[in-house]
């Protein structure tokens, strides 16, 4: 199960990097139209963000080790965490730095979406530190944990 678990968090890894590239426009666009004008809106929007996506993430997670219990298919769990990551790890990639200049390409993304230099700056950062800090570990330690116990 360990192998299967591995397999499965290197293509959720590879599928949020290259899916969260198309993803950003359609999450970003509307909260910072949502955010107006204003930077710490558009940090704690994008803090949300992290923190809804996260929680809903490890909800649907714990459910499928519920329901593999109760119908007794040990993989279903990590088969329901697994699907549940397909729509978190872009989510959660995409606003975690990527090269030495920290945030300046998620921001420069945010700029080019309309949002002001202040706000880019303010999501970026801490949506960013959040996904960075929260996000990343539970994304790779959910589904380890679901597969060895499940």
């Amino acid at each position: 199960m360990a192998v299967v678990v591995v397999y499965v968090l290197l293509f959720l890894g590879l599928w949020g990097e290259f899916s969260g590239r198309r993803l950003r426009p359609v999450l970003w666009r509307p909260l910072l139209r949502a955010a107006g004008g204003g930077a710490g809106c558009a940090a704690l929007l994008a803090v949300g963000l992290q923190v809804v996506s996260g929680a809903a993430y490890l909800v649907v997670g714990l459910a499928g080790v519920r329901l593999a219990d109760g119908v007794g298919v040990r993989w279903l769990g990590l088969a329901v965490t697994a699907s549940a990551g397909l729509l978190y790890f872009p989510v959660v990639v995409m606003a975690v730095p990527h090269k030495s200049r920290y945030y300046a390409e998620m921001r420069a993304v945010l700029v080019g979406m309309g949002a002001t230099p202040a706000q880019a700056s303010a999501a970026a950062r801490a949506g960013g530190t959040v996904a960075l800090f929260v996000g990343i570990p539970l994304a790779l330690t959910l589904p380890a944990a679901i597969g060895l116990i499940g």
